[in-house]
């Protein structure tokens, strides 16, 4: 497998990548609506948020935290920006509305993990689970049609698999209630998403 190139903390979406949905439209992609998503993130907001209140009582953060969040923003960039590229691109419907949702759900919790990052002063590592290349994610780029359908879902499928690897250590091993808790949401979510996209992965031959 080739080396994960390194991203910073501080890297942000371009101006291409849909930064904030607006659109009040619901979709589905494979029984999971965005109404269903959205309404499990604002969910996650509340806990986080109660969590925060009892800071007094609070462990202290630990270095599985700091790694996770510091790790996990920049993979969340690389996603929000494979998303845009999904709606920009994508033939098949289903492809698109992969990239509608997770464009919405993975903005906000980057937001939520560079805001953690940043206070706590936490650097990304030299390799982060489930990264591109800038090669590969320029390969992505340049596709077309079902070769770029059959390429984001390979290269999706495996980026949410380094999610879901670096938030369960993250869930297993952190002390922070809140970052355990958006670690908690991100296995959740793309591990049903994982299924999802390795079935229409399959449908479209690849």
């Amino acid at each position: 497998m080739t080396s994960a190139r390194r991203t910073p903390v501080s890297a942000t979406p371009t101006r291409e990548t849909p930064t904030r949905v607006t659109s009040a439209r619901t979709t589905s992609v494979g029984g999971i609506g965005l109404a269903r998503v959205g309404a499990a993130f604002g969910a996650l907001v509340g806990v986080v948020a109660l969590a925060a209140a009892g800071g007094a009582h609070r462990p202290s953060v630990s270095a599985v935290d700091t790694s996770f969040v510091a790790d996990m923003a920049p993979h969340h960039a690389l996603g929000v920006r494979m998303a845009a590229l999904a709606l920009r691109k994508a033939d098949d419907v289903r492809v698109r509305e992969f990239g509608f949702t997770m464009a919405r759900y993975q903005q906000a919790e980057f937001d939520q993990l560079t805001a953690r990052a940043q206070r706590w002063r936490a650097t990304p590592s030299e390799h982060i689970h489930g990264m591109l290349t800038d090669a590969e994610e320029q390969q992505l780029a340049s596709a077309e049609g079902a070769a770029f359908d059959r390429a984001w879902l390979q290269q999706m499928i495996r980026h949410h698999q380094g999610a879901v690897m670096m938030a369960t250590d993250e869930t297993a091993s952190g002390s922070d209630p809140e970052t355990k808790t958006i670690a908690a949401f991100i296995v959740l979510t793309q591990t049903k998403e994982i299924g999802q996209m390795q079935e229409t992965l399959r449908d479209l031959g690849g």
